[in-house]
Parts: C-alpha cells; sequence; structure tokens
C-alpha cells in the first residue's frame, strides 16, 4: 500500500542509521498488521489513513525507537534534529550568495579564491552553529527535563502522499527532457558556436558588465566541445537505454556517475582555463557561469555521495 509506504520511508528518515533498516520493516509488518485486523485486508485509503493517525506522527514513532540520546531530552530531540538540519544549509545558501555578489564586484579574487571563501566559511560556520545550538539543547534538558518540542504535533496523515518512494526507478519524461536537450546543445555547439558570440554580445550591449567582462575564444571552445561530444552521446544513450528499461538499475547509476564525473572535470576545466576567454578585463561572462554551473555540480556529487554512505551505513547497521 503506497500509503504505508511513504509513512514507513517518513519514519526511516527520522530513524537511527544503525538498525534502521530492521526497524523500518518491523514498522511495516505490526502497522499492516494493525490495517488488516481493524479494516480487512482491502481497507480504503481513509481507513489506512486513520490506522496511520492513530500510530502516531513519524517524529513521535521514530523516538520510540531512538536509543542511547542521553545528552538531548527525548522532547526536545525532535526539535534539534530539525535545526541542525536547517541551519547548515541555510548557511550554504547564504555564503553561496555572498560568492557570488564577490565575483561580480571583482573583490574576491580567482576561482580558487572565491571556492576557498565559500567551502570554510560554510563549514566553519556551520561547525560552530551545530555546536552553539548543541550546547543550548543540551543545557535546556538538564534545565528543563520534561520539555517537549514537537515540530509533527499538527501532524496529518494526509501529509503523506507529498512524500517520493525511493524505488530506484528515474522518471521517463525526464530522460526523454534530458535526450532532447543533449541533442540540441551538440548540434548548435558544433555547428554554430558562434552563438555563444551572439549571446555574449547581446548581454554586453546592456552596460550590466560595466567594463568587467570577457569573451569566449571560438577557436579553444571548439576543443571542449569535442571533447564534451563522447560524454553528451554517452548521457544520450543511457538516456534511451532507461526509457527502453533494458538496463540494470546499478549499470545506469554507475553510467550516471561517471558522467557527472568527466562533466564536473570539464566545467572545472573550462573556469580555470583562461585561454579560453579573449578580451579579459573580469570574470562576468561565461566564466563565472562555468564556474557556479561547476560549484553546483559539484555540490550535488557530493551529496549524491553522502546518501549512497548513507544508505551503505543502514545496510551494515541492520
Amino acid at each position: 500500500m503506497k500509503l504505508v509506504d511513504q509513512y514507513i520511508q517518513a519514519i526511516g528518515s527520522k530513524l537511527p542509521l544503525k538498525g534502521r533498516a530492521d526497524i523500518k520493516k518491523e514498522l511495516e509488518s505490526l502497522l499492516m498488521e494493525d490495517i488488516e485486523s481493524k479494516y480487512g485486508e482491502n481497507p480504503s485509503e481513509k481507513e489506512a489513513m486513520e490506522a496511520i493517525r492513530s500510530f502516531g506522527s513519524p517524529q513521535s514513532v521514530a523516538l520510540r525507537y531512538a536509543e542511547n540520546q542521553t545528552a538531548v531530552s527525548r522532547g526536545l530531540t525532535p526539535l534539534y534534529l530539525m535545526l541542525i538540519k536547517i541551519v547548515p544549509g541555510a548557511l550554504a545558501i547564504a555564503f553561496a550568495v555572498i560568492t557570488v555578489v564577490k565575483a561580480l564586484s571583482g573583490n574576491g579574487g580567482g576561482p580558487a579564491a572565491l571556492l576557498g571563501f565559500f567551502a570554510s566559511s560554510v563549514f566553519t560556520s556551520s561547525l560552530a552553529a551545530v555546536g552553539a545550538i548543541s550546547i543550548a539543547f543540551v543545557l535546556a534538558s538538564r534545565c528543563v527535563p520534561d520539555a517537549v518540542a514537537d515540530p509533527d504535533e499538527d501532524w496529518d496523515p494526509v501529509e503523506l502522499k507529498g512524500i517520493e518512494i525511493d524505488s530506484g526507478k528515474e522518471s521517463t519524461v525526464e530522460h526523454i527532457i534530458a535526450i532532447a536537450g543533449l541533442s540540441i546543445a551538440a548540434v548548435v555547439l558544433n555547428a554554430y558556436p558562434q552563438a555563444i558570440r551572439a549571446l555574449e554580445t547581446s548581454f554586453f550591449a546592456t552596460g550590466l558588465a560595466a567594463g568587467r567582462n570577457h569573451f569566449v575564444d571560438i577557436e579553444r571552445l571548439a576543443l571542449y566541445v569535442s571533447l564534451f561530444n563522447p560524454v553528451w552521446a554517452a548521457q544520450a544513450v543511457r538516456a534511451v537505454f532507461a526509457v527502453s528499461g533494458k538496463a540494470k538499475i546499478k549499470t545506469l547509476k554507475i553510467w550516471g556517475l561517471i558522467a557527472e564525473v568527466a562533466t564536473v572535470a570539464l566545467h572545472w576545466a573550462m573556469a580555470f582555463d583562461l585561454s579560453l576567454y579573449s578580451d579579459y578585463e573580469g570574470i562576468v561572462g561565461f566564466r563565472m557561469i562555468f564556474i557556479l554551473v561547476a560549484l553546483i555540480e559539484t555540490i550535488e556529487l557530493a551529496s549524491h555521495a553522502f546518501r549512497s554512505l548513507v544508505k551503505k551505513m543502514e545496510n551494515l547497521g541492520s
């Protein structure tokens, strides 16, 4: 039952890694038995929601299985976990904006300096923020041991419908769009690379760059396009196999990861290769775009690696 799967997934995201897989299986079994005993083998969605509502919010159920949480009281744990998840992300967004402003103003130095500023700022500020939050909650747990702060107090099972179940399958629509986009990009950049110069000229004519701009060297760009061609071809073929369903999910993931790493490497190379730019007066232009794209792609790769690590630790814990 999809609603039950969504509920178990919501609980699982709040459970400790150790034993998470076993706890999810146990909860699913208990909940299905409860639903069948009350409503039979074919319950309606409304009946399933009632059973889930009586089972409790995902946060409250997860807390029943939490172990060794002595530093922060059980009542304050939900709010504590929510804050340490939100704050680092908010800081990363804030420093990303500051980094872009520095790049546009020309006060941040080169790409390496900008990247170093962003990474060190996010790391140190997140570490300080999480430390301060932890100390505050530990003190609150000691001073007010019975305090309760449950962000899911007004939780409703209807909210589960917005949760996407991680089935390992990929969206067919996204693959079709990817095939079309890759095909268009490959044709345009191989047949008419001067389109880049037309875009640059149109943008700089607005005066927004204010003398801090540059142009892409079309001949040098052709070299990178030739390097991108096999990567684009690999991504397009992968998308075709994914749509056809004739390739294993694990194979598609490895294939996609290799293509992503190659794309990131090429974008960073384009960001640091000054011979790719002519009439260079500042970072405003395609170089800034390559830096931002490479930065976003690197963060996505790191996020993917972290999720994979979490899943492996979850399986080891079970």
